[in-house]
């Protein structure tokens, strides 16, 4: 059976590489030729191609470990792994990949000591060069960006490969099953995949994994979180924009379309009842701003950038984030938050970043990405789920004009975060097994 699984993924394996290499090659002069005319793309293209700036192994037998995460938020979990094995494993030496370009440079500002690159294109030739000039010994993905090609080579090659933090949605099941005959080899090609949860592992398996190779190692994640950047940090904030204690604050984090419709709804109801509160809205993608200031200036409603009361001060009582990287930080002043994504169906978003500041939080029905994360807060009485727009406008309501319910939601949502650690150890003990198994071998 083993050596029939084997067999099939070696000739999916060969046409894959195929057909990826033929369309792209194929289509790689006039796609140079749009990226060269429109401007799309052209940052860091020489870089996906594998041309500049991908980190080159030295005469050194130190352990290499490749690291990838896609965007900021896997980052910034890497960052507590890599902290974790500079502690345990000094002796590696750590390359960096993104798929990112606002990754690779936030990347870059965490990490000053080491070589963070863009991940190159998933295609033949392209995929040898980096990883020939990378030499990993390990290569660890983080969460669940799956690049078929780049992961069997590192397989095929003798390497390890190693899934760490993995999360993968019902959804996202049914997507990879589809495509059963491209994503078997590639779940087949990592030596270990490590599950943020039971639900998670049980999927992994369903994709093909097998059992013996995954385990429920946790989210590491809530790692960082239960370390709060500084004491100092609501204070910070606060005398940034000019908040007291007293203010309430209300932040809608990671929204989507059409959530900040919804939240300039509840501002307009809001004031209605006589109630002034300070809004600050964080939409997801940063490219959305002039849609959302063109929803406000609709309605009258004068609002201001964040970069302009952090040069100026604050002057309105509506914020709209334009900046990267705040908004875990902001939650620290809040009262309460809304997470985006949930009322629309994008899944949500993480809940646990603005629970750790001991506040309430609120989403919508449609929160399958961060299950345990809902399921955990809801259950302890520190997270509430709204069916809809009305839904929210009465727990606004409730949490702002009852201390009572405020202060238990608040302490119930801090008690759930701070019960979820030790993911770090237990990855960082992964790392090492396959490490000494690699050198052993």
């Amino acid at each position: 059976m083993a050596m029939k699984r084997s067999r099939k993924s070696a000739n999916v394996y060969y046409i894959y590489q195929l057909l990826a290499g033929v369309v792209f090659w194929s289509l790689f002069p006039l796609l140079l030729i749009i990226v060269l005319v429109t401007g799309k793309h052209r940052r860091g293209l020489a870089q996906r191609l594998g041309l500049s700036g991908v980190p080159l192994r030295r005469s050194d037998s130190r352990p290499r470990i490749w690291i990838h995460a896609a965007s900021i938020g896997e980052v910034r979990v890497a960052a507590v792994l890599i902290d974790y094995l500079k502690q345990k494993r000094p002796d590696t030496v750590i390359v960096i990949s993104t798929m990112t370009l606002h990754g690779r440079d936030f990347a870059r500002t965490l990490f000053e000591d080491l070589e963070c690159f863009l991940a190159p294109l998933d295609v033949p030739f392209i995929v040898d060069w980096v990883l020939n000039r990378v030499d990993p010994n390990l290569y660890i993905c983080m969460e669940t960006e799956l690049w078929p090609l780049l992961i069997q080579k590192i397989h095929r090659s003798g390497r390890r490969n190693l899934l760490l933090n993995g999360r993968i949605s019902d959804r996202t099941v049914a997507s990879y099953q589809r495509l059963k005959i491209v994503f078997d080899p590639v779940i087949d090609s990592f030596d270990f995949i490590g599950a943020i949860s039971d639900k998670d592992r049980d999927r992994f398996i369903r994709l093909g994994a097998l059992s013996e190779r995954v385990e429920v190692t946790g989210n590491l994640k809530y790692d960082p979180l239960l370390k709060k950047p500084a004491k100092t940090t609501p204070q910070k904030w606060r005398e940034l924009l000019d908040i007291d204690l007293v203010d309430t604050v209300v932040v809608g984090g990671s929204t989507h379309d059409p959530e900040e419709q919804i939240l300039i709804e509840m501002i307009e109801l809001f004031r209605r009842d006589g109630k002034s509160f300070v809004w600050l809205i964080a939409p997801r993608h940063l490219n959305r701003l002039p849609e959302i200031e063109a929803l406000f200036t609709a309605v009258s409603i004068p609002y201001q950038h964040l970069s302009s009361c952090l040069e100026s001060g604050r002057k309105e009582e509506v914020i709209i984030v334009d900046t990267i990287g705040e908004l875990v930080e902001l939650y620290s002043i809040a009262t309460l938050a809304f997470i985006g994504g949930s009322l629309c169906n994008y899944g949500g978003h993480n809940m646990y970043e603005a629970a750790v500041w001991s506040i309430p939080v609120l989403f919508g029905p449609h929160t399958q990405n961060f299950h345990m994360e809902t399921e955990a807060l809801v259950t302890a009485g520190g997270g509430f789920r709204v069916a809809d727009p009305s839904g929210l406008k009465s727990m606004i309501g409730l949490l702002t004009s009852d201390q009572d319910s405020h202060q238990r939601a608040s302490a119930a949502a801090q008690a759930v975060v701070a019960s979820q650690q030790g993911a770090g150890e237990h990855q960082v003990e992964l790392v090492t097994r396959l490490l000494d198994a690699r050198f052993a071998a």
